[in-house]
């Protein structure tokens, strides 16, 4: 079964990923997103279950969009939940659908 800790603990590493990537401290970086940093440090640590809210503030602090910040992360869960056995049921609008070879209804 998924456990809540293991998601949060793969965001963190991507958020983590991408604020060194991009040359912040912690606390340079929680005061770009307007966040404290201890809060900063426990999603690093998957100890956080992050709000839409501040997923978008930690977006905009890496100059990235909701969708490219999330991106790598779901990919990478993805891959993990094939690896386990487990799904992901993904609503694709008609565009999205014909890249990836299938219908514009939701699945």
């Amino acid at each position: 079964m998924v456990r809540r800790a293991q998601i949060t603990e793969r965001f963190g590493d991507r958020v983590r990923e991408l604020r060194q990537r991009a040359g912040f401290s912690q606390e340079e970086f929680a005061a770009q997103c307007n966040l404290d940093r201890t809060y900063i440090s426990g999603i690093e640590r998957g100890k956080r279950n992050v709000g839409l809210r501040n997923v978008e503030a930690i977006a905009i602090a890496l100059k990235l969009s909701v969708s490219e910040l999330m991106n790598a992360f779901c990919a990478q869960l993805i891959r993990w939940n094939d690896e386990e056995r487990y799904s992901i049921r993904l609503a694709y609008t008609g565009a999205d659908a014909e890249k990836i070879g299938g219908s514009s209804r939701a699945r």
